[in-house]
């Protein structure tokens, strides 16, 4: 293979001098393995005559569409042979309302800093994140504050919104049409506890477990929902106070860290996860 090697690099510089530069090698030692070719080969490989530029024969046109496809077979054969290393794992878990609004921007950066780590991401509620971040089975998490933990490491506050779809009609609505997670969402708790505190008559016109459904009611006009404004796409719109509905008040999302991570891609993880908030 090395002197296969020596010949494509002589093919494509024809010179020998030159090619024993590039290979770390003396001029004579490039022509010895030449030679050797020639010799186990049978034929001449180069048309180097006293007074004549120097260049492949019909005979040597040949081999270097052999040699290089070789040395290709070469390496794959080596890679194959080689052990496997593993990359190293980083796994990320959010619930799916932060998902849709955080992770597109946050791994593509994540990705052009660390290409080498396979990133791992689940959506789940926050009490089953946080569950999972305590057994070890997750690095980073992001959800709504449940409290605090010595694990948080990152926190930003984000106001609530009434978000609807552009065709909903909020001065239309009396009862107030809403969808809403089920109980125990945080988002649903603080428009109830807003539309009673105003004495604001409601009705729940859709509940669904996933933002997914949530967002299919918005867009078909039916409803309004509450919703962390950096989490409102461009598809829907923020109604407020001039619209006729009550202040919500903020809300404190925060990220956690496990006890054993790998500490560069976690920081930088949480870097992209600090600029996409």
């Amino acid at each position: 293979m090395e002197h296969l090697r020596s010949f494509l690099v002589c093919a494509e510089t024809l010179n020998f001098s030159e090619a024993g530069k590039r290979l770390g090698r003396v001029q004579s030692a490039v022509s010895a393995q030449i030679s050797r070719l020639e010799v186990v080969s049978g034929q001449t490989l180069f048309d180097r005559g006293r007074g004549r530029t120097m260049s492949l024969t019909a005979a040597g046109a040949r081999l270097q569409v052999h040699a290089e496809r070789l040395l290709r077979l070469n390496a794959e054969a080596l890679q194959a042979m080689r052990p496997d290393v593993p990359r190293p794992l980083f796994r990320f878990g959010t619930t799916e309302t932060y998902a849709a609004a955080v992770l597109p921007r946050a791994l593509t950066l994540f990705r052009s800093a660390r290409p080498d780590v396979v990133l791992e991401v689940v959506c789940m509620h926050s009490p089953d994140l946080l569950s999972a971040l305590d057994r070890g089975d997750l690095d980073i998490v992001l959800v709504t504050d449940q409290g605090r933990r010595d694990s948080r490491v990152l926190a930003r506050e984000s106001r609530l919104v009434w978000a609807a779809g552009p065709r909903f009609d909020g001065a239309c609505n009396d009862p107030l049409q809403v969808a809403f997670m089920p109980p125990g969402c945080e988002f649903r708790s603080a428009g109830i506890s807003a539309l009673e505190r105003e004495c604001r008559d409601w009705r729940l016109s859709m509940a669904s477990p996933s933002p997914t459904g949530i967002r299919a009611a918005l867009l078909a006009g039916i409803a309004v929902t509450v919703l962390p404004v950096t989490t409102v796409d461009p598809a829907l719109r923020v109604l407020g106070e001039a619209d006729g509905l009550p202040s919500l008040g903020n809300v404190t999302i925060v990220a956690h860290r496990g006890m054993k991570t790998d500490e560069d891609a976690s920081d930088i993880f949480l870097e992209q996860l600090s600029i996409s908030l």
